[in-house]
């Protein structure tokens, strides 16, 4: 996988081999809010539902996955820590970092 300095400890998620070929990007069209977040994140309006989405932690192990079908993603069963959220659209996945704090 390509990464950028940002996500270094990203490079050997084996959970993402489902992404195969796909261009993994930092994408600005992906914006997570509220973060820090506590229970749930929610997703801007750019991404259409029916996604497959997979959250890693830091080190890059999936902690949680599934299809983005909602306006929220329940983050609730997540410990305090860092995270990344991907989101396989067509033929790129986009990912975005935030903070679970509570």
């Amino acid at each position: 996988y390509r990464t950028s300095p940002e996500i270094g400890a990203l490079q050997n998620i084996s959970e993402l081999d489902k992404f195969n070929n796909t261009k993994i990007e930092d994408s600005d069209d992906l914006r997570i809010f509220p973060n820090p977040a506590q229970n749930e994140i929610s997703l801007g309006d750019n991404f259409a539902k029916g996604q497959k989405y997979y959250i890693t932690d830091i080190s890059g192990k999936n902690v949680s996955n599934g299809i983005f079908n909602q306006a929220r993603i329940s983050v609730a069963n997540l410990e305090n820590g860092t995270y990344f959220l991907f989101i396989n659209e067509n033929d790129r996945a986009s990912f975005s970092k935030f903070i679970i704090a509570r």
